[in-house]
Formats: structure tokens, C-alpha cells, sequence
């Protein structure tokens, strides 16, 4: 059998070479797509990488700058508009027609008129009886204790100024003593009386005669 010319040879090298890139055209057709995803994750794993390494470094900030961070992080938060809570508004208080009249201030009662000065009792020399002319003088006085509830009554015995000291100033107690205990039995309250004795302390007449020892000898009244 003849050998192939070098012409020959190369054609047939030729074809070959053809059928072969022919067959990697189609190889890299039908790799070509999932070389390139590969390719592209490769490239993205170091970066992920890194971000996650740097991430605890941001999220971890130092006691010092924490408050800029937050406030660059508020700033780049687009603001987001709230409605206003709406608030209660407050019952309207009904209003007054006119102001109230104010109240009458009531009048003040007239106060009772003072009764008369009850009248002065005289005694005997030594005495301290009360006598019926002085019985009927104090049922005047006893009249008008009762109508008024409210009057009370002062009874100032007196002596002249004979006798000593002491002795004056226990007649003159016996006497306002004696007028009291009548008033008493004419209903009035014992309560309501006061008894005084003053002996010749307070004479009615400075004489020294019997004139004025009579005067001197009395009992009488204050009302209170």
C-alpha cells in the first residue's frame, strides 16, 4: 500500500484538528454557564468573609463613640411620619344664666332692752332679815330674771362701819346671803346668782352718824 503523501497528512490532521474543536466548542457551550457560577461564587465567598469578620468590629462599639454610631444610624433611617394621638377634649361646663344672687345676710334682732336697776334694800342695825316691803321690791327683780333667761344677777352686801372688820364683812355676807335665798324661792335658778360681800368698804354715805349708817346697811344689785 502507497503512503500517504504530506499533503494527505495534513488534511487528515486538519480534519482531525477540526473534529476536536469542534468538540470543544461544544464542551465549553454546554460547561461554560456552570464554570462561570462557580467562578462567581468563588469570587464572593472572600468577600463575605471579610464583611462578616468586620461585623462584630461595627456592632461592638466603644462605650465612648456609641452615641455618634447610634446617631448616624437615626440619620440614615428615613423618618417616618406618625399621626397625631388625638386628646380627649374636656366637657364644656355649662354656663350660668346669670350669677346666683348672694344671700341675705340676716338683720341682726334687736337685743332686749335693760331692765330697770332693781332697787336697794336697806337693813336694821345688825340685821340681815329680809322684811316683806324688801319681798315685794324683789318680786320685781325675780319678774324680770324670768323673762329674760339669759340675765343673771350680782347681790353686793354692806355694813356700816361700826364693829370690827371681821364681823362687818360676815353681816354684810349674810345679808346678800338672805336676799339670794328669796330670790330662789321666787324661781329663780341659784345658778344665776352671785353672792358679794364687801362689810363697810364701799359705804353709800362717808358721815359718821346714824343717818348715815342707815344708808350704809344695804344690799344691792349688779346685773351681769
Amino acid at each position: 500500500m502507497p503512503l500517504p503523501t504530506r499533503k494527505a497528512q495534513q488534511a487528515a490532521l486538519g480534519a482531525v484538528l477540526c473534529l476536536g474543536f469542534a468538540d470543544l466548542a461544544l464542551l465549553m457551550l454546554v460547561l461554560g454557564p456552570a464554570l462561570q457560577i462557580e467562578a462567581e461564587q468563588a469570587r464572593s465567598q472572600p468577600v463575605t468573609a471579610e464583611r462578616q469578620a468586620a461585623r462584630p468590629q461595627r456592632s461592638a462599639p466603644s462605650a465612648r463613640g456609641a452615641a455618634p454610631a447610634s446617631r448616624r444610624d437615626r440619620s440614615l433611617v428615613a423618618p417616618t411620619a406618625t399621626a397625631p394621638v388625638p386628646t380627649a377634649q374636656p366637657a364644656a361646663l355649662p354656663t350660668l344664666a346669670s350669677a346666683a344672687a348672694p344671700e341675705p345676710t340676716p338683720e341682726p334682732r334687736p337685743s332686749a332692752p335693760a331692765p330697770e336697776p332693781p332697787p336697794v334694800l336697806f337693813f336694821g342695825t345688825g340685821g340681815a332679815t329680809v322684811t316683806s316691803p324688801m319681798r315685794i321690791a324683789l318680786q320685781g327683780v325675780a319678774a324680770a330674771m324670768r323673762a329674760a333667761g339669759e340675765l343673771r344677777l350680782l347681790c353686793r352686801g354692806h355694813a356700816d362701819a361700826r364693829g370690827t372688820a371681821e364681823a362687818n364683812l360676815a353681816l354684810s355676807r349674810r345679808r346678800a346671803e338672805s336676799v339670794a335665798a328669796v330670790l330662789v324661792h321666787m324661781g329663780v335658778a341659784r345658778e344665776r346668782l352671785a353672792v358679794e360681800a364687801l362689810g363697810a368698804s364701799e359705804p353709800l354715805d362717808a358721815g359718821s352718824n346714824p343717818a348715815a349708817w342707815d344708808r350704809n346697811r344695804r344690799v344691792e344689785f349688779r346685773w351681769r
